[in-house]
């Protein structure tokens, strides 16, 4: 297996800190792939060609990155990214905690590797994660379905979703009950009377933030809220991106519905502005930017009933 071994306790290392999923049947074909022995230099050259691609795709289809067609869907919205923040993202996604903990375990596999045949415990590792699927941590998307579903009022998973076996058809289950209950939500506006004093309703659509970010930064305390008479906090958001969030936003008379109706023509029960705008209210739309990117513009106009 040569220095290939090191491709593998590095991704074991990176499992088992939450970092990545590990597939250990497929992990265990590509192992034993690494492992055959070639005959001569133009062998040996050869299986090396075929195996980098093969890595990493096998890296890719680990991680928690979207699928390919997925990220490749969105090419040209990050073609609009300048190089400054294309960096800055960049800086963000590394972790320097995670590259010295792969830098130590470089070192100590150079020098293992002198003394010890490391392939051995490669194999064995692969072995006990796919013999042993229950005893071993996740943090991917089955685990947070787990945790939102145990932590939200009322959302009560139709079936047991194992944070360490991510079950398709449990996650599918929770989402289709979180959608039925969404389709009973109805809110309606009514007139103020006429003796109440005139007042303003401000609704702010921040990009790609939400009351987590806010906790994690310790702005949650902000005193900016203070000066709300009315402040909502306790709420899960549907989107996971600022233009699906504000079409979300922009038809909150309704429950929330899956991704692909959002691009549907909205129902005028469902519009926020719309029905403020009958309850004796005047709408007016600002934006601190030119709305091109992504199409939030024409999303917000056309599918959030914004004139």
């Amino acid at each position: 297996m040569g220095l290939w071994s090191a491709y593998f306790f590095a991704k074991l290392l990176l499992f088992a800190g939450g970092y990545l999923d590990f597939n250990p049947w497929l992990n265990l074909a590509f192992a034993a792939f690494t492992a055959l022995p070639p005959k001569n230099g133009r062998q040996r050259f050869a299986k090396n060609l075929i195996a980098v691609p093969l890595s990493i795709v096998l890296l890719y289809h680990d991680s928690w990155l979207p699928p390919i067609s997925r990220a490749l869907s969105q090419a040209g919205n990050l073609q609009a990214f300048s190089g400054a923040y294309l960096l800055e993202l960049l800086g963000r996604f590394i972790s320097l905690k995670v590259l010295a903990q792969l830098a130590a375990m470089m070192a100590v596999y150079l020098l293992a590797r002198r003394k010890l045949r490391l392939s051995t415990f490669v194999f064995l590792a692969i072995l006990l994660i796919g013999l042993f699927p229950q005893g071993w941590p996740s943090f991917g998307p089955a685990a947070v379905a787990n945790a939102a579903a145990s932590t939200t009022p009322g959302l009560t998973p139709a079936v047991e979703v194992d944070p360490r076996n991510m079950r398709p058809e449990a996650l599918d289950a929770l989402l289709t009950q979180f959608y039925a209950k969404e389709r009973q939500r109805q809110v309606r506006f009514t007139p103020a009377a006429d003796d109440v004093a005139p007042y303003d309703i401000l609704i702010l659509n921040v990009c790609s933030l939400a009351w987590d970010d806010l906790n994690v930064v310790k702005r949650d305390k902000d005193p900016l809220f203070a000066r709300f008479d009315l402040v909502l906090s306790s709420f899960s958001s549907g989107a996971s991106y600022s233009g699906p969030a504000a079409i979300r936003l922009l038809r909150g008379n309704c429950g929330q519905t899956e991704h692909a109706q959002l691009y549907n023509p909205p129902k005028p029960e469902c519009l926020v502005l719309d029905g403020l705008q009958k309850a004796g209210f005047e709408p007016h739309w600002l934006m601190n930017h030119d709305g091109q990117f992504g199409n939030f513009y024409a999303d917000v106009r056309d599918r959030g009933g914004v004139s």
